[in-house]
């Protein structure tokens, strides 16, 4: 029963091809990859060297793609939570832009 409608999902276009699915997982790499250098520079230029070593931010999947149903082109919900001296307006909206 599951097999088919497995199927019958896939005749529809539900599911996303693996190619698309690899390339969500390497925005998401990229995704982190930023942050990181973002937070450890954000935290050395707020702390000072010492604290940016450990600095590090979490990135979360949410909505449809953390549930495992999303379809192919859908959006990539992600929250960010990074430490408590970061502001979200000064640092993030006002800096974010200049990292490369």
């Amino acid at each position: 029963w599951l097999v088919g409608m497995a199927q019958v999902a896939r005749g529809f276009g539900l599911y996303e091809p693996e190619e698309e699915s690899r390339r969500r997982e390497e925005v998401l790499g990229r995704l982190y990859e930023i942050l990181q250098r973002w937070i450890k520079a954000t935290t050395e230029r707020n702390m000072g060297a010492d604290f940016a070593q450990e600095a590090h931010v979490e990135l979360f999947t949410f909505g449809s793609y953390r549930l495992g149903v999303h379809t192919p082109g859908s959006d990539l919900d992600t929250l960010c939570i990074g430490p408590r001296h970061v502001s979200r307006d000064r640092d993030f909206f006002g800096r974010m832009g200049s990292t490369g």
